[in-house]
């Protein structure tokens, strides 16, 4: 998975990730979300899946959705990662993302996680931008963050333009043949969802 502001430099590294994965029996790739850049404090036991290689053949053998909504909860001390090396704020209880529930169970269930390297910028006057690092710790991609506003916001803009100009185009990935999976219903249901969080809000506030 990756969302639309991440930028490939090195495409082909992502097979040799996939490699070690199936050698060493990983079930998520990923980077830490928190602890690795200085202004992401979230969860460091879990990922932010704006990119994440996911073994969707041992997943699928056990995906239960309502199974996994459930675990929208941490316990304290419930993983021993070592978090030595990271040099940023982070919160072991974070549960600040509703995504996260699905890497919890998955966690849960012994999928092992494969966690990779990654630092702010590396961009002149740019404090956003993510460098995230392959297994040999050269750049594999860049996530720009704040798709959002692309054509909206001159600084952003002008700043994600920098990070597309040093990508690269894979002709052959063009040439496939792309199958977009819609949910019509997504933003009805986002709506409906913020409307009754606010109603709550104003009720028992």
């Amino acid at each position: 998975m990756a969302d639309e502001d991440v930028i490939f430099v090195n495409a082909e590294a992502i097979f040799s990730i996939i490699r070690e994965m199936q050698e060493k029996k990983y079930g998520v790739a990923g980077i830490r979300d928190g602890g690795l850049l200085s202004w992401r404090d979230k969860n460091p036991y879990l990922i932010n899946p704006f990119f994440c290689i996911l073994d969707f053949e041992k997943i699928s053998s056990f995906y239960d959705e309502k199974e996994f909504l459930k675990h929208n909860y941490l316990i304290e001390g419930e993983f021993d990662d070592d978090l030595s090396n990271l040099k940023f704020n982070y919160s072991r209880l974070s549960s600040f993302e509703n995504y996260y529930c699905f890497f919890i169970w998955l966690r849960r269930k012994n999928i092992k996680f494969k966690f990779l390297n990654a630092v702010s910028s590396g961009f002149e006057n740019d404090l956003e931008t993510t460098t995230v690092f392959d297994l040999n710790n050269d750049v594999l991609l860049y996530h720009t963050w704040y798709a959002r506003t692309y054509g909206i916001d001159v600084k952003n803009t002008t700043r994600i333009n920098n990070v597309i100009n040093t990508g690269v185009f894979v002709k052959e990935f063009d040439e496939r043949k792309i199958i977009y999976l819609k949910n019509y219903s997504f933003s009805l249901k986002k709506k409906a969802k913020k409307f009754y969080n606010r109603t709550l809000n104003y009720f028992f506030k």
